[in-house]
Parts: structure tokens; sequence; C-alpha cells
């Protein structure tokens, strides 16, 4: 028997949050925070969205302004979980 699915505002919520952490950081969506976290040797609130943005160089390749990139990256996903956030879980 079929079951439909039901949609949520979290599940919109989450699918815009990776589509923009996909377009700050220029990443697969596959594991993005875990391999930023893995490239940069930091924890995910500890890296700058500049530094997401611009590669390892600290975002001197970087388009996004980086009070825009740092807000971004904010609303996409914060580990702290105590920040709301698009992407609620990784």
């Amino acid at each position: 028997r079929h079951v439909p699915r039901r949609y949520a505002a979290v599940t919109d919520g989450f699918a815009v949050g990776m589509t923009l952490l996909v377009c700050l950081t220029n990443r697969s969506p596959i594991a993005v925070v875990d391999r930023c976290e893995a490239e940069f040797g930091r924890g995910w609130d500890e890296i700058s969205g500049a530094e997401i943005a611009g590669g390892s160089e600290g975002g001197s390749q970087c388009a996004w302004p980086p009070e825009v990139a740092d807000a971004v990256k904010r609303l996409c996903f914060s580990a702290a979980g105590d920040t709301p956030s698009l992407c609620a879980d990784r």
C-alpha cells in the first residue's frame, strides 16, 4: 500500500538551506558541513562564512561580502543548536 508523504515547512527550509550552502561553499551538498570541518580543521561555528565561500585561502577569492557570507552560513546551519537555522540537522 502506498503511503503518501507529508511535507512541512522544515522540509522546505532544509532544501533552501542546503541550496544556499552549496551556493556559498561551491561544494557538494553531501556532508558539506562535515567536509568543511575536516578541510579547515575546526568546528562549523569556528569557520567564517568568508573562509568557506573563498576556499582554504581564507576568502581571498570570495565573491561574497564577508558579512553576507557569515549571515548566510549562520542562517543555513548553526552547529551550536542555540541559533535558529534552516538546516536543523546535518
